[in-house]
């Protein structure tokens, strides 16, 4: 699953740019483009979550729900930018470790994402 970015399929990659406050309230919308991306044959999903500023118990479950979702299409899940408090939570309930990750050890995929032929395979997820 922690594949590096050279070895990525490029007409599989999504990218989630997700931000605002991630829970029950507001995570269908996020759950619903990344089932939408998957049936679109997206299977290497990677949710950019710097503009996260507050995650509850139901956003945890919407991303290992999009996990093993993406696992079922042999698919692929990465979280790239978390901010501090973010990371925090990941690591207190353990998710570090279910996303082959460690705490300081989030892949950056931004110089991927200057490639133009994926500038539409771009989503601004806004939840609130």
């Amino acid at each position: 699953m922690n594949e590096p970015a050279g070895h990525l399929d490029l007409s599989k990659i999504q990218l989630f740019e997700v931000s605002g406050r991630v829970n029950e309230n507001s995570v269908r919308p996020l759950l619903a483009a990344i089932e939408t991306a998957i049936h679109q044959g997206r299977s290497q999903l990677i949710l950019d979550l710097g503009g996260v500023e507050y995650m509850n118990s139901a956003g945890l479950r919407a991303l290992v729900q999009a996990y093993k979702a993406v696992q079922g299409h042999s698919g692929a899940l990465q979280i790239t930018n978390p901010s501090p408090r973010i990371r925090e939570l990941f690591a207190l309930v353990g998710l570090d470790t279910i996303f082959g990750i460690g705490p300081d050890a989030y892949p950056d995929y931004r110089a991927l994402f200057a490639d133009t032929r994926l500038a539409l395979q771009r989503e601004i997820c806004h939840c609130s």
